[in-house]
């Protein structure tokens, strides 16, 4: 069983499926690829899949550091420069 198998049956146990397009996503994050950028609309579960991908790392290295950026204020009132 590979990484991105491991990953599928742990983001299955927090109660999501990978959709085929987000396996792929996952797939080029388990690659020997250093940086992986994602570039899809919103309201397809990008959110949920890297939150799962960040807590996956932790998991496995408990001194990994995560780094997610946004482009523009989110409208939720939570940003970070508050």
């Amino acid at each position: 069983m590979n990484d991105v198998d491991r990953f599928s049956r742990f983001f299955a146990m927090l109660g999501y499926e990978l959709e085929p397009f987000q396996r792929e996503i996952v797939t080029e994050c388990f690659s020997s690829r250093r940086e992986t950028l994602v570039l899809i609309p919103r309201a397809n579960g990008k959110s949920t899949l890297l939150a799962g991908l960040a807590v996956w790392e932790l998991l496995k290295r408990p001194n990994a550091q995560i780094v997610v950026l946004r482009t523009a204020p989110s409208h939720t009132g939570n940003d970070l420069d508050q």
